[in-house]
């Protein structure tokens, strides 16, 4: 998954993918919200003029809901927008909003979860890790909820292996690889 590779080489590709399918199919919700996504990720990564990022990111979360007042993707755009602005309450709200609709996102359980993380709650990320756990075993990112949680409690022998867990899970992603410095 391109967008999934965090390199702007994979970010690239993947607005690229989404722009030929936009000429293919005209206005999409979905298609809308890729974009907006991959604006959040240079954002995050700093590839990008961060505030251009999110100003971008506005403007599709914008057209999102131009086409869907109430789409539930405009609600993770805005809510992972709220986030990187700081405005994490905000943030939250959004996102409790998407997975109401989608209780399962993966990606979504885990901005909240390193929001939670971000703003002192850590005892909040610890059933967030569990249910990404849960529904999928084989993914890395309950571990590195895990691990981010224990981490932040001065939990280090704990931290250190769910961290060595999810760099088993997720050894071939760039973004997991920090786990043992690889």
């Amino acid at each position: 998954n391109s967008i999934q590779s965090w390199t702007e080489k994979g970010l690239e590709q993947a607005r690229n993918y989404i722009n030929k399918g936009l000429e293919i199919s005209g206005d999409s919700v979905l298609l809308y919200f890729g974009l907006g996504y991959i604006y959040i990720m240079y954002n995050l990564l700093e590839l990008k003029d961060t505030g251009e990022c999110l100003a971008k990111s506005e403007q599709y979360a914008k057209k999102i809901y131009d086409l869907d007042s109430d789409s539930f993707y405009g609600h993770r755009l805005f809510g992972l927008i709220n986030a990187r602005r700081s405005n994490l309450q905000q943030g939250v709200i959004q996102l409790k909003k998407y997975l109401s609709y989608n209780p399962n996102d993966l990606d979504a359980l885990w901005w909240l979860g390193m929001i939670y993380g971000n703003t002192g709650k850590q005892h909040a990320i610890f059933p967030i890790a569990e249910r990404l756990t849960n529904i999928d075993p084989f993914h890395p990112v309950g571990s590195y909820l895990y691990s981010w949680a224990y981490f932040l409690n001065g939990q280090f022998s704990e931290s250190l292996e769910k961290g060595y867990q999810c760099y088993k899970l997720g050894s071939e992603r760039s973004n997991m690889m920090f786990f043992f410095a690889q």
